[in-house]
């Protein structure tokens, strides 16, 4: 988290780089993740699990 402050600054900043839309930043994080095996509708699987013990049922 304090990796991702220091690079967003202040509140209601984006990680988004100002030249790119959120396209484009998708795209280029999709691009990355597949050179490295990744699948990007599996890391939304992982933080679903990952973050499932606070659900209650």
């Amino acid at each position: 988290m304090d990796k991702i402050k220091s690079v967003v600054g202040k509140q209601n900043q984006s990680l988004i780089p100002k030249e790119q839309t959120y396209y484009q930043a998708m795209k280029d994080l999709s691009n990355k993740c597949s050179e490295h095996g990744i699948k990007m509708h599996g890391l939304r699987h992982s933080y679903a699990q990952d973050n499932r013990i606070g659900i209650k049922k």
